[in-house]
């Protein structure tokens, strides 16, 4: 199940990503609007690197590779369902997106 955990709030459907709720801290924001695409079916992101093996730069990423990558993960590390992970990355930046991708595909809780 997708479930999205900030504080003491769970997010877990469409509905809860349409409308960024108030006083959700800044580090959220982009968390809130990715999932929001993501859940509404969007085909193509782009997305910001964060720069650390060069200049950052924007990507245009389709979601049928961000699946892929999701699906080579939870194969690689033997993630199973209702896994518990941290999202201790940017969610402004790739990596940060691709955690909540994974989490998308029911491999854990965040």
């Amino acid at each position: 199940m997708f479930e999205l955990i900030i504080g003491t709030k769970r997010y877990s459907s469409q509905e809860d990503f349409i409308h960024t709720p108030s006083g959700l801290p800044d580090f959220a924001i982009p968390a809130f609007t990715f999932c929001n695409a993501w859940l509404a079916g969007q085909e193509s992101f782009e997305l910001q690197t964060s720069g650390s093996t060069g200049t950052p730069k924007s990507i245009q990423v389709l979601r049928s590779q961000m699946t892929a990558s999701a699906l080579a993960t939870q194969s690689f590390f033997g993630i199973t369902a209702g896994t518990e992970m941290l999202c201790c990355m940017n969610t402004q930046y790739i990596a940060g997106k691709m955690m909540l991708v994974r989490l998308w595909f029911g491999i854990a809780q965040c």
